[in-house]
């Protein structure tokens, strides 16, 4: 992380945010812009945790 950049943590608003993106169809990168969410920080916490992974994978699937 770069000096004087706050780390910011996993919010319930922004994975709420997250999740409707994803279940409207936008696809993850629109999703992350949508919810205020790195990309990186989204892969790293898919990586690093299995009940987000598993919430991203089903708000994509949600919508097809």
């Amino acid at each position: 992380m770069a000096k004087g950049q706050k780390k910011r943590k996993k919010t319930d608003e922004n994975v709420r945010k997250l999740e409707i993106a994803l279940k409207n169809g936008l696809t993850r990168e629109s999703a992350c812009v949508h919810a205020g969410i790195a990309r990186q920080t989204m892969w790293e916490r898919m990586r690093d945790d299995p009940d987000f992974l598993t919430l991203v994978e089903d708000s994509e699937e949600y919508w097809i």
